[in-house]
């Protein structure tokens, strides 16, 4: 029982520094990018901060996780405007070079195509 669990914390321990290395090296691809939804870098869409951990403005996505080097969620929530209530959306970022990718959101019942997005 003793090994077992000297077992299950190493295997713990690697998986986290596992997540927290991909968590670090998708955040370095998008850190103080803008991104597009055009190549000719016209049509801004959104801002990522310095650290990469939120994009957007108002309410601005934060960072949840990152899934691997190349892809990441990230969430925010739109406030009920008096008409509409309050709704969460997961947005999905996948880049495996830091300067193209995809993008999905989902509410929770209906996911978006992925639609291509370009960073700069």
């Amino acid at each position: 029982m003793k090994n077992s669990s000297k077992l299950l914390g190493l295997g713990l321990v690697l998986f986290l520094g596992a997540c927290s290395a991909a968590e670090g090296d998708f955040l370095k691809k998008v850190e103080g990018k803008t991104a597009f939804f055009d190549a000719a870098h016209t049509e801004e869409f959104a801002k990522f901060s310095a650290d990469g951990k939120s994009f957007g403005a108002d309410p601005a996505a934060t960072f949840v996780e990152a899934t691997d080097d190349s892809t990441a969620t990230y969430s925010l929530t739109i406030p009920a405007d008096g008409t509409d209530p309050a709704q969460k959306i997961v947005v999905t970022i996948t880049t495996a070079d830091g300067v193209t990718g995809t993008m999905t959101q989902s509410d929770g019942t209906d996911t978006s195509d992925a639609l291509p997005i370009w960073l700069k």
